[in-house]
């Protein structure tokens, strides 16, 4: 089952077979039905996208004359496997990745639900791929979220700009 709530809003993208990378964007879909349909035609897209981002013309080509009206709420958690830097693996193997990443997300949902009372019907989980996992709020409320108040979350969550004096 594909899920994609208001999918006339946001941009879709597609990456395509051999050509390493997103190639195909600012796709406009009046339903999720007609993106199945697309996906069924055209074998050779590997990956399809949509956009935290609702616009008032997704298929604009120029995103800043798309029409902004806002974002998805979205916590993105992503474990690496393998260190570039190092070049070397972070986990003896990739289940023991797996069983980590899980825990952390859990750990998150945890959070998110018990400490700032977000309803977990309102959830959507997927995984992201490659890293780890995305946590999507399905509420419109959340849709005009401030920056602000979104890096104020953020920081919640990571204890980062926590006063130390203050925690007894």
């Amino acid at each position: 089952v594909l899920e994609i709530s208001d999918i006339q809003r946001r941009e879709i993208a597609f990456a395509y077979q051999g050509d390493g990378g997103i190639k195909g964007r600012a796709k406009y879909f009046a339903t999720t039905e007609a993106l199945v349909e697309e996906l069924l035609a055209k074998p050779t897209i590997d990956a399809v996208y949509a956009s935290t981002t609702y616009f008032l013309d997704p298929q604009v080509r120029t995103p800043s004359k798309r029409g902004f009206l806002g974002h998805d709420l979205v916590f993105d958690i992503d474990l690496v496997y393998w260190d570039k830097k190092k070049q070397d693996y972070l986990f003896p193997n990739r289940v023991e990745w797996m069983h980590d990443v899980c825990y952390r997300t859990s750990v998150l949902i945890d959070v998110l639900v018990n400490e700032l009372g977000f309803k977990k019907e309102d959830m959507k989980l997927s995984f992201s791929g490659s890293k780890g996992f995305h946590i999507l709020i399905d509420d419109p409320k959340y849709v005009s979220l401030s920056t602000d108040a979104r890096t104020e979350l953020c920081n919640y969550i990571t204890g980062t700009k926590v006063i130390r004096s203050n925690i007894t």
